[in-house]
């Protein structure tokens, strides 16, 4: 599992090294907010709710563990913090 979220990782960074995309991940509107994959149907990279369903806000509804969000999380602060 852990390889997984590894290599998820390095495909994220890649996929936002360029300009545009480093702009769009560091921008301001998600300053203090986590990435939400939401799919109802994945529970393991996403958190098992719709994107359009309003619970998704609380993360305390969440039923899956997010990978894909974390990782975003992850990546957005490594780009961040080495511009």
């Amino acid at each position: 599992n852990k390889v997984c979220e590894d290599y998820m990782y390095i495909a994220c960074l890649a996929k936002f090294k360029t300009p545009e995309m480093k702009r769009f991940i560091s921008d301001k509107m998600f300053d203090n907010r986590h990435f939400v994959e939401g799919s109802k149907t994945d529970k393991i990279w996403g958190v098992g709710i719709d994107w359009t369903d309003n619970s998704i806000s609380d993360e305390n509804n969440w039923l899956g563990t997010n990978l894909l969000g974390k990782c975003l999380d992850k990546v957005r602060n490594s780009i961040i913090t080495s511009s």
